[in-house]
């Protein structure tokens, strides 16, 4: 919760005042429960108190109007298990300039808004481009 004081807002976590002191995940990081087993007590001994975690469109929803929240679910427990907190970074349709984190679904539709603007659409051309 967000609570003001005078010209100031503070970030307030189960009533009393919070000051993260964060750690940010790379971008598939969060994806692997097993890539993450051992991360987590690094993370703790760096006296964090929070990690900044993605979370990407296509392992939440792979088939439209499905969803599976496990990846997330596990991710929480992780953290709980390691006395963190966790700020989810939606990877929604965009990151980078590249539409890598869209469902299947909406990348082979070229008429699908990617929600990610007014303006702008997935494409069956989108591709992860590959350094040579």
């Amino acid at each position: 919760m967000l609570v003001r004081h005078g010209t100031a807002t503070q970030l307030h976590v189960q009533g009393k005042p919070m000051l993260l002191i964060a750690g940010e995940l790379g971008n598939s990081s969060a994806s692997s429960p097993v890539y993450m087993e051992p991360h987590w007590p690094r993370l703790r001994a760096l006296n964090l108190n929070t990690v900044l975690a993605p979370i990407q469109w296509d392992m939440i929803e792979p088939r439209e109007g499905q969803f599976d929240w496990s990846s997330v679910n596990t991710l929480i427990r992780s953290a709980r298990a390691n006395d963190l907190k966790i700020v989810v970074l939606w990877f929604g349709a965009y990151k980078n300039s590249m539409s890598t984190y869209v469902p299947e679904w909406v990348k082979r539709d070229a008429t699908r808004p990617a929600r990610s603007g007014p303006t702008a659409r997935a494409s069956r051309s989108c591709r992860r481009i590959r350094p040579r």
